[in-house]
């Protein structure tokens, strides 16, 4: 098994994406206004982003390109520029199980960057995207030079455990529990600030999506969705899934759970 960007993957022949360094890239001012407003950069100045950008290299994906799979190898970290990015699990039935999706100025990678151990999930595009690549070398020196920067790392982790403690609650309850429970979490990830009200899930999931994301079909997801429709919690349109009241959202969780 090798890194994502090698030629075979459990005896598949891969294709190579072709990076360019980011010195030559075009974009890049445009590229550090989205480092700009990544979690783990936004403290920085402006020379410094330049510094991080430096660190990396850009590469465009096409639809449907894997960036790695669970085993493989590989330690870089990401910042997606443009596009999106679904992360997923291989259950043991070899079912695919989404977990969460990134978009621009989104960072991840950052476990087998930090351990060196192959990788825990799958990272696939969704879109035509475009990323910044950085070395696990690259990404140390970041954490080394930048308190700032590995500050919102950590937070990032513990954001990661909460989410994961929080999926293994929802796996055990009932399909309506695990997908209501779902848009809260989606809800609250989105939400630019901790008391937020009112909240854009862009793009917007699909049924099927979230059937697959939560272990469920997508009539009961169509169901749910409607009775939140009619509580007046969620409206949804072919953009975006807007959580109309998450406060509401989550005392009807609360009422659900029992």
């Amino acid at each position: 098994m090798s890194d994502p960007d090698g030629l075979q993957i459990g005896g598949r022949p891969r294709p190579v994406i072709r990076p360019r360094p980011a010195s030559a890239w075009n974009g890049q001012e445009a590229i550090l206004d989205v480092l700009a407003q990544c979690r783990w950069f936004r403290m920085l100045s402006r020379d410094e982003l330049r510094e991080v950008y430096r660190e990396g290299v850009v590469i465009s994906l096409p639809k449907g390109r894997t960036v790695f799979r669970t085993g493989d190898t590989s330690s870089d970290i990401y910042i997606l520029i443009s596009g999106r990015i679904a992360i997923s699990t291989t259950g043991l039935s070899g079912r695919e199980i989404g977990f969460r999706q990134y978009g621009p100025a989104d960072a991840f990678g950052e476990l087998a960057a930090l351990d060196g151990k192959p990788r825990s999930a799958n990272a696939k595009a969704m879109q035509a995207s475009q990323l910044l690549r950085i070395s696990p070398s690259g990404f140390r020196r970041l954490l080394a030079t930048y308190p700032s920067v590995a500050e919102e790392v950590l937070k990032s982790l513990a954001r990661l455990v909460r989410a994961l403690s929080d999926r293994i609650a929802e796996n055990s309850a009932r399909a309506p529990v695990r997908i209501v429970g779902g848009i809260v979490q989606m809800a609250a990830e989105a939400a630019p600030a901790p008391d937020t009200i009112r909240v854009q899930i862009h793009p917007a999931p699909t049924d099927e999506e979230l059937a697959a994301r939560y272990d469920s079909h997508r009539e009961s997801v169509n169901r749910v969705i409607n009775e939140l429709k009619r509580r007046g919690l969620v409206s949804r349109s072919r953009a975006a899934l807007t959580v109309l009241d998450l406060p509401g959202l989550r005392r009807h969780l609360a009422e659900m759970r029992g």
